[in-house]
């Protein structure tokens, strides 16, 4: 195992909370100076990284448009302010450090970070409730976040839904990872995003899967059923 003076250095598989703690710059510099040339060499933690890669810039677009979406109610508001005070309230307790004291300071800002990018999620992607018309037509259960022609699919837009992880029907069926398996990608494949789409008239989910070794992602459009034994695959097309 390296090591870095008398602590050891990680070695893979490396964990989502390391690679996130990696990528948010929040380790040692020493750490990071010896840790980044492995992970750039595992193709899997790269797909983490890449995908962090993806969200920041995601969250980093919404955070920059200060004229849309909707005030924060105060009820999400009041949640993120709980959750910072409970982590600080722990983050100062008697626990060993991972690698220096910095972490247990690090910690408060990563849980925050956490409880801030849950409450926007919810915020961003939550359907309204309450009653309804009963002349209105019930909107779809997984409502589309883009209608393209599969033709016509570009990368401009894929990049812009580059990090949702929306509710999907193949996600809450469960048969995700055969689905990916079918279409020939690693079952545990981290995604890049997931969302409901319609394509050529026909509701279906959006996958975007990083390339390994290779720079680029692939767009994988799939139907309803896709899953075990069924790639049930409507657009394929590889990006850079």
């Amino acid at each position: 195992m390296a090591s870095h003076g008398t602590e050891p250095l990680p070695v893979a598989p490396y964990s989502a909370d390391l690679l996130a703690d990696l990528h948010a710059g929040v380790l040692d510099e020493s750490v990071s100076e010896k840790l980044w040339p492995l992970v750039r060499k595992d193709p899997r933690a790269m797909e983490v990284i890449s995908a962090l890669d993806a969200l920041s810039a995601r969250l980093g677009s919404l955070g920059s448009d200060f004229h849309s979406g909707e005030p924060m109610p105060p009820d999400v508001a009041e949640r993120i302010d709980c959750a910072l005070m409970t982590e600080q309230e722990t983050s100062f307790g008697d626990r060993p450090g991972r690698y220096t004291h910095r972490w247990t300071y690090t910690g408060i800002g990563i849980a925050a970070a956490a409880a801030i990018v849950a409450s926007l999620s919810a915020l961003l992607f939550a359907r309204p409730s309450g009653p309804t018309d009963p002349d209105t037509v019930a909107a779809p259960a997984y409502p589309p976040s883009l209608v393209l022609d599969s033709s016509a699919l570009n990368s401009t837009d894929v990049r812009d839904l580059l990090g949702r992880q929306d509710p999907t029907e193949l996600k809450d069926a469960g048969n995700l990872p055969e689905c990916l398996a079918a279409n020939g990608f690693d079952p545990q494949a981290i995604l890049l995003a997931a969302t409901p789409v319609q394509v050529d008239g026909q509701s279906a989910t959006l996958l975007v899967v990083p390339r390994f070794p290779m720079d680029g992602m692939t767009v994988l459009v799939v139907g309803a059923d896709c899953g075990d034994g069924n790639p049930q695959t409507l657009v394929r097309r590889d990006l850079n």
